[in-house]
């Protein structure tokens, strides 16, 4: 009987605090790499989302040297700058965590312009932000 009380007075408490320091350490180990993943996935998001907005602008500042007619230019410019719209909301949309993504969720610029069998197949397409990414490069 000695024995089990001198084992609970001294080791237990022991034996506790290095289990308390031991789930203390994982708990903020882990969420300190929770954190910084976090933000390196905000940080490649807004990445990704200015590069598609410095390709856009390239696209357009380059198209007004081109030799076509205004007309031509201004319709090809418009369906670009509302596919890269598209591409922005879609790929954000998938990054999210809605369990159903719909192709409208957020606001884009005027796709009531792109043709309607183009909309449908965006919207039965499991693989919207590789579609639109192909679009945009046709």
């Amino acid at each position: 009987f000695d024995q089990v009380l001198l084992l609970a007075s001294s080791g237990g408490t022991a034996m506790w605090s290095g289990f308390t320091f031991l789930v203390g350490f994982v708990i903020v180990f882990r969420t300190s790499q929770a954190h910084g993943r976090y933000w390196d996935a905000l940080n490649d998001t807004h990445k990704m989302l200015a590069e598609w907005f410095d390709a856009a602008s390239s696209l357009a500042a380059f198209s007004h040297c081109s030799k076509a007619a205004v007309c031509e230019v201004d319709y090809f410019l418009y369906t670009v700058i509302r596919f890269f719209s598209m591409l922005s909301a879609c790929a954000l949309q998938e990054l999210s965590d809605v369990g159903d993504h719909k192709t409208w969720g957020l606001l884009t610029l005027d796709a009531s312009a792109v043709d309607i069998d183009s909309l449908a197949a965006l919207d039965g397409s499991l693989c919207r932000v590789e579609l639109l990414y192909q679009w945009i490069q046709q």
